[in-house]
């Protein structure tokens, strides 16, 4: 996909990743800040609608949108917990 040219556009590309193949993603919780989502679980039913309109225009989901994890380290007791699921969104090449 080319780079997008409009201003409010900037955001999305800054926060765009790329795959070694050149796909491009977006991880959910970094498009919930930028969207001015200001509580995960909102943004979290977001997505899931997101996730039921993909598969009902009968696409598979797998192809667009992966669970992912993160670890999260306090700065206080050095503890560490998975963060809830961050969902990122891609166009991936299907392998055969």
């Amino acid at each position: 996909m080319g780079k997008l040219k409009a201003p409010e556009y900037k955001q999305f590309e800054d926060i765009k990743r790329v795959h070694p193949d050149g796909s491009e993603y977006w991880l959910a919780r970094e498009l919930a800040t930028i969207l001015d989502y200001t509580q995960w679980r909102n943004f979290a039913k977001v997505i899931d609608k997101a996730t039921i309109a993909c598969q009902n225009s009968g696409h598979d989901i797998d192809d667009h949108f992966a669970e992912v994890s993160k670890m999260i380290r306090f700065l206080i007791s050095w503890a560490a917990r998975s963060l809830p699921p961050i969902y990122s969104a891609s166009h991936r090449p299907r392998a055969n």
